[in-house]
């Protein structure tokens, strides 16, 4: 998730609804500005905070993608590791190898 939108996103949504507020209660220009920049403010602070939260928590796209190319390599390790055992399984007692066929 791309958390350098969650202050713009959360500050937009609040000042939308603070400007409703002050526009329905009749408001005079002064109060509603003063309202609404505060309202600003302050949730601009409330989603930074959120923002903090969603990074330390390891929710970033690029905590996402470093963990998904660290399960990639794991998987991949694996893979080797089980070709390695089919391998040695494949030899006979007396140390030769039986070739199996390969369909491309």
């Amino acid at each position: 998730m791309d958390t350098r939108k969650i202050p713009l996103l959360v500050t937009l949504s609040a000042g939308l609804s603070a400007a409703i507020v002050t526009y329905l209660g009749h408001y005079e220009l002064k109060d509603s500005l003063i309202t609404i920049l505060l309202v600003l403010i302050g949730f601009y602070i409330f989603g930074c905070v959120i923002k903090l939260v969603f990074d330390k928590a390891g929710m970033t796209t690029e905590a996402v993608e470093e963990r998904r190319k660290q399960e990639e390599a794991a998987a991949e390790e694996e893979a080797k590791r089980l070709a390695e055992e089919e391998a040695a399984r494949l030899e006979n007692e007396d140390g030769s190898v039986i070739e199996k066929e390969h369909e491309a």
